[in-house]
């Protein structure tokens, strides 16, 4: 049963990253559909289990231990995702950055280097490192995403909170590359595994049954689905006004007060780091693995770098569904 919840708090811990924990994919995929939302939702979600299962299944029936056999050796597929992967894993170093500048007051590069450090040391710890991070995390944020979901919310006071803000800021929130609410799940759930496919090929160490992969697969579908409805329902209350926020889940968060804005800035922020960690170390394992310290401290020193230059907005052209993260990343500090 422990492989099975480790199996699942690493699934759900790459898949929730800043963009899902903060509200910003959920409005953009899911809430400018209405109530055809809630069944994108649902078939994201189911997707998501059923990629985790066929791709587990084909690594014990193959015995892969790497992404590359996985692709059957094509190396374009391997330096297109060490690419996402790197551009991912630069959103979320920004992210920590803005996040700790805002708390500290302190200069830019200082708090990006802190953040470089703070992934160098958490990647040196390899997957064991990313399992012991994401079965702690990964419920206090499931556990986080509930109880903002049971609390009561008011649009008038969210409507004067915004009107007498000077942290809000309209943003191109709607990603509008489609009008179908069903290719807009697909697709969530698509570039979403994207991350998750090269992480799963450490699975094998596991030695699990089939009816193990089952669970973990229906298991990540269901606490996936559940935060992911819960944020929709919370969003849907303020909606279209909360697409003027940077941060909707946290804006609407602030309303209930001191205790329950920490805390979820704290889920937050504990959402961008399991996402930089398998972001990192998705990164790593298509490199050299004898030099993986070396190139552990490479992409933290480059990332520190590129998250101040925008890397993350020269993507955006190339890849429109990086909004989510780039509104993240470049506007954390507003709160």
């Amino acid at each position: 049963m422990r492989n099975i919840l480790t199996c699942t708090c690493i699934i759900i811990g790459t898949i929730i990253g800043a963009g899902f924990a903060s509200g910003q994919e959920i409005i953009s995929f899911f809430n400018r559909f209405g109530t055809n939302g809630i069944y994108g939702i649902i078939i994201a979600c189911v997707l998501f289990g059923i990629i985790s299962i066929v791709t587990t299944m084909l690594i014990y029936k193959r015995n892969i231990n790497n992404y590359e056999s996985l692709v059957n050796g094509n190396k374009i597929i391997v330096i297109v995702m060490e690419v996402f992967a790197f551009v991912c894993f630069c959103i979320m170093v920004s992210g920590i950055t803005s996040f700790i500048q805002e708390l500290t007051g302190i200069s830019y590069w200082f708090c990006a280097t802190i953040s470089g450090m703070i992934c160098f040391i958490m990647l040196l710890f390899k997957f064991n490192g990313m399992e012991k991070v994401n079965m702690v995390l990964v419920p206090l944020i499931i556990f986080g995403i509930i109880l903002l979901g049971l609390q009561e919310h008011d649009i008038v006071k969210f409507e004067n909170y915004i009107a007498n803000s000077n942290n809000i800021a309209t943003i191109e929130n709607s990603v509008e590359f489609t009008d179908s609410w069903f290719v807009a799940s697909v697709l969530y759930a698509s570039y979403n595994t994207l991350i998750l496919l090269p992480v799963l090929t450490n699975f094998g160490v596991y030695q699990l049954k089939k009816s193990q992969i089952y669970m973990i697969g229906m298991f990540s579908s269901v606490f996936l689905c559940i935060m992911a409805l819960i944020i929709y329902n919370t969003c849907n209350v303020f909606y279209p006004g909360i697409m003027n926020v940077q941060i909707p889940i946290l804006t609407i968060a602030m309303l209930q007060g001191n205790g329950v804005k920490f805390f979820y800035c704290t889920i937050i922020i504990a959402a961008i780091l399991t996402t930089a960690f398998s972001t990192g170390y998705t990164v790593l394992c298509m490199r050299d693995k004898k030099k993986y310290s070396v190139n552990a401290f490479i992409i933290c020193a480059m990332a520190v770098l590129f998250s101040k230059l925008g890397f993350a907005n020269m993507i955006n052209t190339f890849f429109p569904l990086f909004r989510v993260f780039r509104n993240i990343a470049n506007n954390f500090y507003y709160y």
